[in-house]
């Protein structure tokens, strides 16, 4: 006879908020260990790296942010049929929406610093561009995927855009 399991489920409303910081926590570390990467595999600089370059490196990271704040915050309010009346199904819902979306504002803030890794491997200005893409990724990173008090207001308040309360904040302890 099996046994029940006693680990929480992924939707577990205790459970979300710790896997989410955790996860944004992960991705950060995955930033500064390609970086780190980067300083012992990438061959050194043969050229003096054009300023232009740096401008475009940092500017691939802000269309990075960009995406994610007008893409990653958008979902469609709950409705009473999607929650059945329900407190607990309306916030195993947004919650699951929140993780959905935290991972899409993670992937677009990655995927720019990801193509300048990738360009130093190939182009003869050695790792600083992934260094000088580091500090702006890692903070916009860090700004639009943790589940801060402002990021869970900004998406509560699209989730609860036609009256239905989702009980997000809660979640976060942000009430």
């Amino acid at each position: 006879m099996a046994t029940p399991s006693t680990s929480p489920s992924p939707l577990d409303p205790a459970a979300v908020p710790r896997t989410l910081r955790l996860m944004v926590t992960t991705f950060a570390a995955a930033l500064v260990m390609i970086t780190l990467l980067s300083l012992v595999a990438v061959p050194p600089a043969e050229e003096d790296i054009p300023v232009a370059v740096l401008v475009l490196g940092v500017l691939l990271v802000a269309l990075g942010a960009f995406a994610a704040r007008a893409i990653g915050f958008r979902t469609t309010p709950l409705t009473p049929s999607d929650v059945d009346g329900s407190t607990r199904t309306a916030l195993r819902t947004s919650l699951a929406r929140f993780q959905v979306s935290t991972l899409l504002r993670l992937a677009l803030t990655e995927a720019p610093f990801l193509v300048v890794f990738a360009a130093s491997l190939v182009l003869p200005y050695g790792p600083w561009p992934v260094v000088v893409a580091l500090v702006p990724g890692l903070v916009l990173m860090v700004l639009l995927a943790w589940p801060s008090r402002r990021n869970v207001r900004w998406f509560t308040e699209r989730l609860e855009a036609d009256g239905v309360r989702s009980g997000l904040p809660d979640a976060f302890g942000h009430a």
